[in-house]
């Protein structure tokens, strides 16, 4: 007999220290945050620790991790599309590829299952239930995957029938896809410009939210 799904350890699951190294990438879209991303906002707390994280004195919880991972990866994917934009042509499979291996994507899937397993909750128990605060839709936990994110924001959603409740599923069908000098879509070591690629995009955010100031 499974074990009961526990929601509290969940919630102690979440507030644990980060104890990963945090890559440049990742400091410098916290540093450039500003309230108009209400999302990075929010689940960083930054109307309290705003202050604490610049002067380094700020504990990252895995929690914040796994959900401000999950924004950047939804924004990195939406950026494909506005990069060609005024171009012909659709965007390149290896440009998808380079941001499905990104640390944003890849880290906030593996945090979503070690949540799952920690907490012995499938993706359904961990999502909101109408009538709490921040509901938004049916199995909000299950979609914040990378496969969704990608099926969301750029439409690519493969073929297989998905169960809500399945939470690797689109991302599973998306790692057997083989792309051009790349490889298949979980073949991460063969996309060495994933980090610089996002490091660029966090670096012209910071020097716009400098420029505004």
């Amino acid at each position: 007999m499974s074990s009961p799904c526990d929601i509290e350890e969940y919630k102690l699951w979440y507030h644990e220290p980060y104890l990963e190294k945090l890559g440049a990438p990742f400091l410098l879209a916290l540093i450039s945050t500003t309230r108009e991303d209400k999302d990075i906002w929010n689940f960083m707390d930054f109307d309290n620790s705003r202050e604490k994280l610049l002067s380094g004195n700020f504990v990252i919880t895995k929690g914040m991790v796994m959900d401000t991972f999950g924004v950047l990866c939804t924004q990195n994917l939406q950026q494909l599309r506005h990069n060609i934009a005024g171009h012909h042509g659709p965007i390149k499979d290896r440009d998808i590829h380079d941001v499905m291996c990104s640390n944003y994507c890849v880290i906030n899937d593996q945090l979503r299952i070690e949540a799952m397993n920690r907490s012995k909750c499938d993706c359904l128990a961990l999502s909101l239930s109408q009538g709490d605060y921040h509901y938004e839709e049916e199995g909000s936990f299950c979609k914040r995957n990378s496969g969704d994110y990608l099926c969301s924001k750029l439409g690519q959603c493969g073929t297989w029938q998905c169960e809500l409740s399945d939470f690797g599923c689109k991302r599973n069908e998306y790692n057997l896809k083989e792309v051009p000098l790349r490889g298949y879509g979980d073949d991460c070591s063969s996309a060495p410009s994933a980090n610089q690629f996002l490091l660029v995009i966090a670096l012209f955010s910071w020097i716009g939210s400098i420029l505004v100031l």
